[in-house]
């Protein structure tokens, strides 16, 4: 389902006649939105769908920088299971430790939002996808320099692997080898990184948005 089609969903059950307590359906679907960014990276903007649809709030924690080391390392180091996996959760929480992004805003990047300045350091647009990545504020629609010459250096080598499977601009950043429409494994990839950050904090509610 894409986040549209959750929001379509939200205010159908909101419209219909048989339910008898409205607010407390409000918050029903508050609570399951929260648990779809929480352990999916689902966003949906449940402002202004519905009066009695309160905003999710989503819990942020601090993750220190020797967690994030550790969770990079156990994930460089594993040579088991899916090694592409893999090789994207690396990128993504470089990525999220350098700056501020969404998973979701990680998820739906393509090629084409991604540069490589002359003078070094790693661009990143962010940009909506309608019906996909709708962006929860205008200001979410952002250019994120990034100064860190690893980053950049594993980024250049993925994107030009990404070219080399003839992957054109508009393709994915971290899409499937052989369908420029499609995202690789993008749930799968969250499971990982949410499992990496609670293994390396030792905290069960870790998780990334």
């Amino acid at each position: 389902w894409t986040a549209s089609d959750f929001a379509a969903g939200y205010q159908s059950m909101m419209a219909d006649p048989s339910c008898t307590d409205f607010q407390g359906l409000g918050a029903a679907i508050a609570s399951f939105q929260s648990f779809l960014e929480e352990e999916l990276g689902i966003v949906v903007e449940t402002r202004g769908l519905h009066k009695l649809i309160p905003e999710s709030h989503p819990r942020a924690k601090w993750i220190a920088p020797s967690a994030t080391s550790r969770a990079l390392g156990w994930l460089s180091a594993d040579e088991t299971g899916d090694p592409r996996l893999r090789e994207i959760a690396v990128l993504m929480l470089r990525m999220a430790h350098a700056a501020a992004f969404r998973i979701s805003e990680l998820r739906w990047l393509r090629l084409r939002n991604v540069s490589f300045p002359k003078n070094g350091g790693l661009d990143i647009e962010v940009t909506p996808i309608e019906g996909v990545n709708p962006l929860k504020t205008e200001a979410a629609q952002r250019r994120i320099f990034i100064q860190d010459v690893e980053l950049r250096d594993l980024m250049f080598k993925w994107v030009t692997k990404r070219g080399d499977e003839g992957a054109p601009l508009s393709a994915y950043l971290f899409g499937e080898p052989d369908a420029d429409d499609k995202v690789y494994r993008p749930h799968a990839v969250h499971t990982v990184l949410i499992e990496s950050l609670r293994r390396a904090t030792g905290d069960g509610e870790i998780t990334f948005h």
